[in-house]
């Protein structure tokens, strides 16, 4: 885990206090996709992560030790659907594509800098359904004499995660009190609940409690957000997350601009969508559910904020698109996320609405301007690294030149006879000669400086394996 910064906002609500940068969870990777976010205006430099994103979920030693199969992603982020990757995230808004890199999503709502895809609406008139991804984010807010106080798009402070944290511990301590009793009804050792001692009656209550926050109606029966073992690691890989977070900020008291996301896709967005903001959550993703009933059963209000952030256009996309944006998100449980499976789950041909895909042509090609945007932004950066390379390669023919002008005026030189008197065309050629070298030395300097920016596009290419200049 890396330490967090602390820099100093005034932005939002709670103006002037100090907002910690969630500490990287994802370490390096999500480091190098921040860094290529904010040293570039085109997701060029985004897309070339790509490949060295597929190594690192391949590589990585948790989600090994856990079992967490990423198999299909990293194949989905292989060269071999480069292109399909590329269109599939040249469609996304930029500003959104970065916010989900960052994980200020709630945040840039909230402030009005996540310019996504509307939620498509089925009604009367328009009865298709609509396939894409969406990213959920929370934030907290809290009602006042003075009206509803959002906080700035903020997600929660230490201390409110060190109470979550807390909850999700006695709720794992339930519900292996649940099965211990289970088994022992079973071999006959108990009879009732009253055979529990006082301390595991308790923590098989609270599991109870919580799960009466999921709204699922009738009489409890089984846990609601752990139904194997299994799923125990992945609200313990959540507490890791959230301890991370609580530990960037010793008082406890600072709410931060970061959070953790769950996407999804769904081959009907309109209907998906609505559920994570209905009484019952029994339905949604396992770690996001406990993580909200709990922010219920502590009556801390939070805002669900569901947003479309790409729209599929062909048949093909779908599971793919989930795969670019939860990595985009690092958003597996085992990473700094709610996503307890892997995406992609849906398949390739889940879309079978032509018309649905029509649509959605439509709207990515005609009616928003994002791939449009997005392309010219990608376009100019690669016009602007051939100039770059283009410059390099006539300074260096320029300063070869030189060179070897230089060489033949000392070749003559030394030819001409030792004691020849110096004429004003010997003094000309002595001019010249100086000249020379004066404009050798400025090539040189100027062509250390491009093989040091050279040296930084090199990086790339040894980072991401794709070479720097692709126009065709």
């Amino acid at each position: 885990m890396n330490s967090a910064s602390v820099n100093q906002s005034t932005t939002g609500s709670g103006a002037g206090i100090a907002e910690p940068d969630m500490p990287m969870p994802g370490g390096d990777a999500q480091k190098r996709l921040i860094e290529a976010c904010n040293s570039n205006a085109s997701l060029y430099e985004l897309y070339l992560q790509l490949p060295k994103l597929a190594d690192d979920l391949e590589s990585d030693a948790t989600l090994k030790r856990n079992g967490f199969s990423v198999i299909e992603t990293v194949k989905a982020l292989r060269k071999g659907n480069s292109w399909a990757m590329c269109e599939l995230l040249h469609s996304i808004p930029s500003d959104v594509a970065k916010s989900i890199v960052r994980g200020t999503v709630a945040y840039d709502i909230e402030h009005g800098q996540f310019s996504c895809y509307e939620t498509p609406v089925r009604n009367s008139v328009f009865k298709d359904q609509i396939p894409g991804v969406y990213v959920v984010s929370i934030s907290r807010f809290r009602t006042t004499p003075q009206g509803r106080d959002n906080f700035g798009g903020r997600f929660l402070n230490g201390k409110e995660m060190k109470m979550v944290i807390a909850d999700i511990n006695k709720y794992i301590d339930g519900y292996n009190c649940h099965v211990q009793f289970q088994k022992d009804l079973h071999d006959g050792k108990v009879t009732s609940i009253q055979d529990l001692s006082a301390l595991d009656a308790q923590v098989v209550d609270h599991l109870k409690t919580v799960d009466g926050y999921a709204h699922v109606g009738g009489q409890w029966s089984s846990p609601v957000y752990i139904k194997k073992q299994s799923h125990i690691q992945k609200h313990e890989a959540l507490v890791k997350t959230l301890t991370t977070m609580c530990n960037s900020d010793p008082t406890g008291t600072v709410r931060m601009k970061q959070g953790p996301l769950y996407v999804g896709c769904s081959k009907d967005l309109g209907k998906r969508t609505q559920v994570y903001n209905q009484d019952n959550i029994k339905d949604i993703n396992k770690p996001l559910g406990l993580f909200l009933s709990i922010l219920r059963k502590l009556d801390l209000d939070v805002k669900v904020n569901v947003r479309v952030v790409l729209r599929t256009w062909k048949r093909d996309q779908l599971a793919i698109a989930e795969q670019l944006v939860t990595t985009l998100a690092g958003s597996l449980v085992f990473q700094y996320g709610f996503n307890a499976t892997e995406s992609g789950g849906t398949g390739s041909h889940t879309v079978k609405s032509a018309e649905s895909l029509r649509i959605n042509t439509e709207c990515i090609m005609s009616h928003k301007q994002y791939m449009r945007d997005n392309l010219k932004g990608t376009l100019f950066e690669l016009e602007q690294r051939e100039a770059f390379l283009q410059i390099l390669d006539q300074t260096k023919s320029d300063a070869r030149q030189l060179a070897d002008a230089l060489k033949r005026c000392a070749d003559r030189l030394m030819a001409l006879p030792k004691n020849i008197k110096w004429t004003e065309k010997l003094d000309e050629l002595r001019k010249v000669h100086s000249r020379l070298r004066d404009d050798l030395r400025k090539k040189e300097e100027n062509l250390k400086l491009l093989d040091l920016l050279l040296d930084i596009q090199k990086m790339v290419f040894e980072e991401t394996g794709k070479p720097i200049i692709r126009l065709k």
